[in-house]
């Protein structure tokens, strides 16, 4: 399976779902995106995935970084071109959006804990691949 997500991200807060399925994600926060479709890039997905989800429609994201682990391909996007804009309180399935100060994280997808400190130095980074062995759903909460 391959799928994107996206970091919207100021100086102070970064933009989070509640997540309602997969049941392993289900009251865990996590970043905005999705599955890849057909003939798709990475970037077409990860500006198609946060305009149906939130509305917004935003352009420029950065590649930061490729997760692969067996059986999924995540690539992971930050932007911070609006800055912290008004979102709509839930995404096109129902599920929670809210702003969430960086210095209060909530409980989070595991590989959030080091993405989002990733995410903030996000200009100088260029795009790395993380190769992993074992199942994101086995370490919902890797710190």
């Amino acid at each position: 399976m391959r799928m994107t997500a996206g970091l919207l991200i100021t100086d102070t807060h970064v933009l989070l779902v509640e997540k309602t399925k997969p049941d392993w994600q289900s009251g865990l926060w996590n970043a905005v995106g999705g599955k890849m479709e057909e003939g798709e890039t990475p970037h077409e997905c990860m500006v198609r995935e946060f305009k149906e989800e939130t509305g917004l429609l935003i352009p420029l994201w950065r590649r930061m970084v490729t997760e692969n682990g067996p059986g999924y391909s995540v690539v992971f996007f930050v932007s911070s071109e609006l800055g912290r804009v008004g979102i709509p309180s839930e995404n096109d399935t129902g599920e929670r959006l809210a702003w969430h100060r960086l210095d209060i994280l909530p409980e989070m997808v595991g590989n959030l804990n080091w993405l989002i400190p990733l995410a903030l130095d996000w200009r100088s980074l260029s795009h790395i691949e993380i190769n992993t062995s074992g199942d994101i759903r086995d370490r919902p909460s890797w710190t």
